[in-house]
């Protein structure tokens, strides 16, 4: 994988150095409801207007499984706006790339959470949403 690619991930995982990450206007009233969506190997979207907290909450719920012991390599956040990952918007296999680097890497860990953020900005997915 770029390096590049990689430094902008450890830039927005900074849990994986044990740095401080700001989680902002608690909004953890929704955690119980998303809780039961977690531990299922579907996929959860959270949608909502503009400027609602959704980045906040994807962050707080990343608080909160390192405070209920996951391991801090098993969450891997992208955020789309990233202007590099942008440049792979016509990529479909861009965050299979992602995911197979990091398992591939943490071969020891059995799960992974993966945290897609400004998801909008991926023409692929773009396509599968408006049709």
């Amino acid at each position: 994988m770029d390096e590049k690619i990689i430094t902008a991930l450890e830039r927005q995982n900074p849990w994986w150095f044990n740095k401080h990450f700001e989680t902002g206007i608690d909004r953890l009233a929704y955690y119980p409801y998303l809780e039961r969506y977690m531990k299922s190997k579907e996929i959860l979207l959270l949608l909502g207007t503009r400027r609602s907290g959704k980045s906040t909450l994807l962050n707080q719920i990343i608080n909160k499984l390192i405070l209920n012991d996951a391991p801090r390599e098993s969450i891997i956040f992208v955020n789309l706006d990233e202007p590099l990952f942008m440049a792979e918007s016509h990529n479909a296999n861009f965050l299979m790339d992602i995911v197979d680097y990091f398992s591939t890497k943490n071969r020891q860990l059995k799960k992974f959470y993966l945290f897609i953020d400004e998801v909008q900005t991926v023409r692929i997915f773009y396509f599968f949403f408006k049709h």
